[in-house]
């Protein structure tokens, strides 16, 4: 069992495979590398999660242009060019097959330990991670910016914590920082460094 204190939620999962190192993937590195290796745990949900956040990579960001019409329109029996703009969407910053395949087959190696250079501890979602998030939910939702898949990602420290693991939830989520404060989870923010 690896000794690596930290747990990742999606977002600071997601900064180790941006093809853009970042400052924050920087401080991230401080916390979760010793050496060559890197190693980390991360919650069953944020195991899954990651393949959407993959998936939306692939997809790219749906930017919307304006456009002039181009085409020849007939007013009052005369033929004129078209006075009206159109919106179009056009995917933007999307990664390439290959890419995405290298990627998914990366996320797969770390998970299943075959990458030995970066190591992920997933900690299943069972019956304890999900009391404990629905006690957070029922504490901090009325109060935070705070929902389900933060819960469970809180939950899951706090019940591995619980079991004496002693967990540093490592966010840059606003809602989920202000309930670790509260709920006196210990966590960490890379951007704050």
């Amino acid at each position: 069992m690896m000794t690596t204190p930290y747990l990742l939620d999606t977002n600071i999962y997601a900064l180790l495979f941006q093809p853009v190192k970042t400052n924050t993937y920087q401080h991230l590195l401080t916390k979760i590398q010793s050496g060559s290796e890197i190693s980390f745990f991360i919650p069953e949900i944020v195991s899954m999660e990651i393949h959407s956040v993959l998936g939306k990579y692939r997809r790219g960001s749906a930017k919307a242009t304006q456009q002039l019409c181009k085409r020849d329109v007939i007013v009052d029996n005369a033929p004129q060019k078209c006075p009206h703009t159109y919106s179009s969407s056009v995917a933007a910053n999307r990664i390439n097959k290959k890419q995405f395949k290298h990627l998914r087959k990366l996320i797969d190696d770390i998970e299943s330990g075959r990458d030995l250079s970066i190591k992920a501890q997933i900690i299943s979602v069972g019956a304890d991670e999900i009391a404990s998030g629905k006690m957070l939910l029922n504490n901090y939702a009325d109060k935070f910016s705070f929902g389900s898949h933060d819960a469970l990602v809180a939950g899951t420290i706090l019940a591995a914590n619980q079991k004496g693991l002693d967990l540093t939830l490592i966010t840059s989520d606003k809602g989920l920082k202000a309930v670790c404060r509260e709920a006196g989870i210990k966590h960490y923010d890379p951007n704050l460094n």
